[in-house]
């Protein structure tokens, strides 16, 4: 997982710190060595050879950048490689002038100064000594950063378990969202759910077995001790072997040992027995304890976001309810006002029709009076 690329920086400071110091010193201690009588030929200050590039230079460069990276990176594999980087540069410092001896351009480092004492400390602070501690820390390093422990696993697992769930949360406000048509401006989004560091940061491993001394071991040692030398005293006094009497006590001292030692590492063996069980019992409770208050935050977690995207869909679906009830009452008063409007239309054309109607027989009724009328006569019209 992602999470577990992930370590916090103060894994690695102390063991980085000391590699740079070493690097520093096995790339410098040849410049001022001279000063104080600890150096390698040529024996001055400050004289640049080839062969102190080659093997103590870069080799120590390497050094302090493999302890910076170490000291300063919170990502597992870089941390790994910058602890790589200085095991290798340290075996150089080992082997370095060894291989020295097959090249004829690089040079070498010269030859210590002084006598068989000097030199013998030169030679382990100047490439051997320096090496084997540099590789050492190296080893630490690695075996810091290579190994998962059960707090780092169960919080990668739970930092992974809230980015799945932040993930699908969003997924499902999409897919919602596209069953309601929404424009992109109208999305449902689902807030960012902050994963719980800090929740996680405080919950630590209880090594308050690791802190109890073992008690009684003494004691143990030397009962066993006592019973083997009295057993042993008691066996030669009855098998009647009583002529060196006085050196019983120092002949029975070799299985007085015997027996205190076989005591001793019966206690060692039980207390280590002990603190495996302790070990198992604190580790287990650990992680009872984080499933039970990290399950409490996620399940706190799904219920606020379930909420959150219930109270966004219910308010979309009334919103949508409201503008479909605004829009079929429109629809509603629409057709209502055109079929009164068809209906006066009705009512106007019934009504000119039968004013139609009515003017045909007034023409009718005026001709048929016109027909009927009978004209004057002449002797009326003289008389008049």
């Amino acid at each position: 997982m992602a999470g577990m690329l992930r370590v916090p920086r103060s894994r690695g400071a102390l063991t980085g710190a000391l590699l740079v110091l070493l690097g520093i010193w096995g790339g410098l201690i040849a410049f001022v060595g001279p000063y104080f009588h600890y150096a390698y030929t040529p024996d001055k200050a400050w004289t640049y050879t080839t062969g102190r590039l080659w093997l103590e230079i870069l080799p120590g460069a390497a050094v302090v950048l493999g302890g910076l990276i170490v000291g300063g990176s919170a990502s597992r594999p870089v941390a790994i490689f910058g602890a790589w980087l200085a095991a290798l540069s340290g075996a150089w410092f080992v082997l370095g002038g060894l291989l020295s001896t097959l090249w004829t351009i690089g040079g070498n480092a010269g030859h210590p100064v002084g006598n068989n004492l000097h030199r013998v400390t030169e030679q382990i602070g100047f490439f051997t000594g320096l090496g084997v501690v540099i590789v050492f820390l190296a080893a630490v390093a690695l075996g810091r950063f290579t190994v998962i422990g059960h707090r780092e696993r169960l919080a990668a697992e739970a930092l992974e378990n809230y980015a799945i769930f932040v993930r699908r949360a969003k997924e499902v406000a999409a897919a919602v969202s596209e069953h309601f048509a929404l424009a992109e401006a109208d999305v449902i989004r689902v807030h960012e759910v902050a994963a719980p560091v800090e929740l996680i940061k405080d919950f630590d491993v209880d090594s308050n077995f690791l802190e109890k001394k073992a008690k009684g071991a003494g004691l143990a040692t030397f009962q066993k001790a006592y019973s083997g030398m009295l057993m042993f005293t008691m066996l030669t006094h009855l098998a009647g072997l009583t002529l060196f009497p006085m050196f019983l006590p120092v002949i029975g001292l070799a299985p007085a040992m015997l027996m205190g030692r076989a005591g001793l590492m019966d206690d060692r063996r039980r207390k280590l027995e002990q603190r495996r069980a302790e070990a198992k019992v604190t580790v287990r409770r650990f992680v009872d304890d984080f499933n039970l208050q990290v399950g409490k935050d996620s399940r706190d977690a799904v219920r606020h976001v379930q909420r959150e995207l219930r109270s966004a869909c219910a308010d979309r679906v009334t919103e949508l309810q409201r503008s479909a009830s605004e829009a079929l009452a429109a629809a509603q008063t629409s057709v209502a006002s055109t079929e009164s409007a068809s209906k006066q239309r009705e009512r106007i054309d019934s009504d000119l029709a039968t004013l139609a109607s009515l003017r045909a027989r007034m023409d009718d009724l005026a001709a048929h009076r016109r027909r009927t009328e009978i004209p004057p006569s002449p002797a009326q019209g003289v008389q008049s």
